[in-house]
């Protein structure tokens, strides 16, 4: 009797780090078709807005302000479901828009290099703004904000384009955690 509960202990230490990735994929999933739609619905608020993509805030006081990004976009998703990762607990949304969009909007047409330039992806910050840029971010707490690899080393990006892609943390950041060209609109 105590060979079979060794034999089925070891087999479940096993399998479950092989059931844990194989959740975790299918939230990645879940996640992908969330970035996606809340890209497709940026752009296309740029197509009712004179081709401007929107800020992270559209308050010209604060960046605290309100409305936020998914709250002008939430005509063109009528799901709040899509502004929550599924392998994020808690109050944060687990996505963030890029706060390099000046708070008139970002014209479509100035953005370079649309297929390598991220607009909205995963990230840790509860209030929702994806840092990034080349250079320093200027407000001293650079580490909220940032792009998360949360699902089995990788996270989802949208880009200005409208793709998805799963990256890993060292496409969007150095070893230095400075941003990649990736993270600056693809101006420079």
């Amino acid at each position: 009797m105590l060979v079979v509960i060794a034999i089925i202990a070891i087999l479940a230490a096993i399998l479950f780090p092989v059931f844990a990735r194989a959740r975790e994929k299918a939230r990645q999933a879940s996640c992908t078709s969330n970035v996606k739609q809340g890209i497709l619905a940026g752009l296309m608020y740029a197509q009712d807005y004179d081709e401007r993509l929107p800020s992270q805030t559209l308050n010209p006081a604060s960046t605290e302000g309100y409305p936020m990004w998914y709250d002008v976009i939430q005509p063109y998703i009528k799901n709040d479901q899509m502004r929550r990762c599924p392998s994020v607990s808690g109050s944060a949304m687990g996505y963030g828009w890029t706060v390099l969009i000046p708070r008139t909007g970002q014209p479509l047409g100035s953005i370079v290099k649309p297929a390598e330039s991220i607009i909205l992806a995963d990230n840790n910050a509860v209030r929702g703004f994806l840092r990034g840029g080349i250079g320093s971010c200027g407000h001293g707490d650079c580490v909220n904000g940032q792009f998360l690899a949360r699902h089995n080393d990788v996270g989802n990006c949208g880009f200005a384009d409208g793709h998805v892609k799963a990256l890993k943390y060292q496409a969007v950041y150095d070893v230095n955690t400075c941003p990649s060209y990736l993270m600056n609109l693809g101006n420079k």
